[in-house]
């Protein structure tokens, strides 16, 4: 979650601050917004001298599991900055405070050049709330099982009546095992991307795919069990699952770690004590 929204013109100024979470200052009174506009264009200034990032977004880690996020805008000659959690992704935080800082610009670039009120600009808190809101995305043991429960109901939902496809074209499964196996290797494991979707984060995706893949593993154990009753794919076969199911766990970790990093990018995490009104 976002704790703090600022909007600094090039003289250093804040003309624009929002908090959902008071930082620092003691006793609650929150941050001196001149002291870090101040810091924040003297940082800016730096990296550019130095670097030559201009418009590059910047991220600094601050004590209390904090990340600082700047980005400049040129057009306006502006600077965005917000105070997050760190287990938000700064990518996701750097495209919300572009996104904030266009529509500023978009809304009121015609008035920064002259003499104004910040007050003036008080309004455009409705407009990051709401932004901000869209973003915001609870994540934790119910969110990694419903995504355990999804992938779970659509990993049979694939599989049986492609099964039964292949049964209906009258494919040789035993000439053709390797492929076959290849194939549905790599289609049972994609619902374990939106498992780690759903489950929120890398940490929690990780968790649903080994959960998923202790059902599903004794699952496929069955089925070459019984295969050696009803002969449908034959040793060879059997022989190829075998080879096969060491890479389940792995694959099915890879697939969900990277559902997990693509809802991370996309939504925040809500503030722990919520102060959107």
């Amino acid at each position: 979650m976002l704790n703090t929204v600022f909007i600094i013109s090039a003289s250093g100024g804040c003309i624009f601050y929002h908090e959902y979470r008071k930082l620092g200052g003691g006793l609650g009174k929150g941050l001196d917004q001149d002291l870090v506009s101040g810091f924040l264009v003297a940082l800016q200034n730096f990296a550019k001298e130095t670097f030559g990032h201009e418009e590059a977004p910047q991220k600094l880690d601050l004590a209390g599991n904090l990340r600082l996020v700047y980005s400049y805008n040129k057009e306006a000659d502006l600077l965005g900055a917000a105070i997050a959690d760190s287990v938000d992704h700064p990518k996701l935080v750097q495209k919300l405070i572009d996104k904030i800082l266009n529509e500023f610009v978009k809304l009121f670039g015609d008035k920064l050049d002259k003499v104004y009120d910040t007050s003036y600009f008080s309004e455009f808190v409705h407009y990051v709330d709401q932004t901000i809101k869209s973003k915001i995305s609870k994540r934790g043991v119910l969110s990694c099982l419903l995504g355990i429960l999804i992938a779970s109901a659509i990993i049979p939902a694939v599989l049986i009546p492609l099964l039964l496809l292949i049964i209906e074209l009258g494919i040789d499964l035993e000439a053709n095992v390797f492929y076959l196996t290849s194939f549905l290797f790599v289609i049972g494991g994609l619902p374990q991307i939106l498992a780690g979707y759903i489950a929120g984060n890398k940490k929690l995706a990780v968790i649903a795919s080994i959960i998923l893949s202790l059902i599903i593993i004794p699952i496929i154990i069955l089925g070459l069990v019984l295969n050696i009753f009803i002969e449908g794919i034959g040793f060879q076969g059997v022989l190829i699952y075998i080879v096969f199911m060491p890479l389940i766990l792995p694959e099915n970790i890879a697939l969900a770690y990277f559902g997990g990093y693509r809802r991370e990018i996309k939504r925040l995490n809500p503030l722990q004590a919520d102060r959107l009104g």
